[in-house]
């Protein structure tokens, strides 16, 4: 399901039409209530990336401003974003990539840090480009990270990070992977509630 309420449905190649339509039939009321969801969310307008708008960066919003003359394509000084003007029809892979490159910093960090605190193990980290998951993790243990984590504040970042890092012990969401997350990140369910009344905000 897209941001947008678009249903996009992935299947095997060797799977045919009925039995993928039969797959879609029997969460037929879980893709109705999240229709219902997102069609209740309010308009997010599409950025024009101009002076003047605002951009998430750690659960706040920072103003842009357009300059000229500026070595980096994009910075963040001051509690403002600086956008050079010869990018401007770059802007939103030179927002995604700056993005990525914070998000890989941190959850890097806090993976290494909250690890021991769980006794996890991973293989590696990764930041993608994901518009609807915050994180997932693979059947080795890779933990991925979507480019929106930069985004959101840093109370839902160690949740989220946790979060991935409690699948590689427990690849479900039995009790016993709540009962890690619940062990590190106390507070977990204030990070759920954040990214749920916030979290389709965070897009450029």
């Amino acid at each position: 399901m897209t941001v947008k309420g678009d249903l996009i449905v992935r299947a095997p190649f060797f799977m045919n039409y009925n039995e993928i339509q039969h797959v879609v039939l029997r969460h037929r009321r879980w893709i109705i209530n999240k229709l219902k969801y997102i069609r209740s969310l309010p308009y997010i307008p599409e950025k024009q990336f101009v002076s003047g708008e605002y951009f998430w960066y750690l659960g706040n919003t920072h103003k842009l401003n357009i300059v000229d003359k500026q070595k980096e394509k994009l910075t963040f000084k001051n509690g403002e974003f600086y956008l050079r003007s010869d990018v401007r029809n770059q802007a939103k892979s030179v927002f995604t990539n700056w993005y990525k490159e914070k998000t890989l910093k941190m959850v890097q960090e806090k993976a290494n840090f909250y690890s021991a605190q769980c006794s996890a193990s991973f293989k590696s980290v990764k930041v993608t480009s994901a518009e609807k998951r915050w994180g997932s993790c693979s059947g080795n243990n890779s933990i991925n990270f979507s480019y929106r984590v930069a985004m959101i504040p840093i109370f839902a970042i160690d949740y989220i990070v946790v979060h991935e890092l409690c699948h590689t012990l427990e690849h479900n969401h039995s009790q016993s992977f709540w009962n890690c997350v619940i062990g590190v990140i106390a507070y977990y369910k204030n990070a759920k509630e954040w990214l749920k009344r916030n979290g389709y905000k965070m897009h450029i």
